[in-house]
């Protein structure tokens, strides 16, 4: 009869109550390949979302419409005066071939060419200034390309002329040109517009703006936007009464 306290070194076996308890084996976790690729999906989703929202989003939700009329656009407001707009051009690098002389033929407007303000590249834009002058055209000279030069292309009065009306070209999607809709850049600027039929040629649309102090149309056709602060004035976008 073998004794009670037999051990395991004595070649007898280990009574039930002193063996030790079983532990499952767990493995660890941890933020593996698949979750990661999870992840980066949920981000690619949501970053295509926000990128294309000017596909699905009606411009309604992004762009809400304005009851009162905006200073002028972010990159020029209205009430600029034509020195301070000649040194914002020269400051920000424009030459003298960035101002257009003027063609035959009256012209109201005073046109600018691929010029830069403030860091945002603008293709084209034109102004009206309060007293009907232009720039000094003669100061530009012959060459193709300098320097420009604020105090030569300011006219008399230039501390006190003050821009009444802004011609511009924004730039338009793919989606914008074939649409007929009114281009986001603008939309960020002036709200939803007010108006909406067929421009006078019936070539494209044309959309107003109607505030007590200012007014603002845009043409697809010609893709060219005025917003202008004197009253009873119209001219449409190619300079004509």
């Amino acid at each position: 009869m073998a004794p009670e306290n037999t051990t395991a070194e004595d070649g007898g076996a280990i009574p039930e109550a002193t063996r030790p308890a079983l532990t499952r084996l767990e493995r660890p976790t941890g933020p593996g390949a698949e979750s990661y690729v999870r992840w980066g999906l949920l981000l690619l989703l949501i970053a295509g979302v926000i990128w294309g929202r000017g596909y699905w989003m009606p411009d309604s939700w992004r762009f809400p419409r304005r009851e009162t009329a905006p200073p002028g656009f972010s990159w020029l407001p209205l009430e600029t005066t034509r020195q301070a707009l000649l040194e914002r051009l020269a400051r920000n690098g424009a030459k003298t071939n960035n101002i257009e002389p003027p063609r035959m033929g009256p012209m109201v407007w005073v046109s600018h060419l691929n010029v830069t303000l403030e860091g945002r590249p603008i293709k084209e834009f034109a102004v009206i200034y309060s007293d009907g002058a232009k720039y000094n055209y003669r100061a530009l000279g012959r060459e193709a390309e300098r320097a420009l030069d604020p105090a030569a292309l300011a006219t008399p009065g230039s501390d006190t002329a003050r821009v009444v009306a802004i011609r511009w070209q924004p730039d338009r999607s793919f989606v914008e040109v074939n649409s007929q809709a009114v281009p986001a850049a603008i939309l960020a600027e002036l709200g939803i517009p007010h108006e909406e039929g067929k421009d006078p040629q019936g070539a494209g649309k044309l959309y107003r703006w109607n505030w007590n102090d200012l007014t603002a149309r845009y043409e697809t056709a010609s893709n060219q936007l005025i917003l202008d602060s004197r009253p009873n004035q119209g001219e449409s976008p190619t300079g004509q009464q």
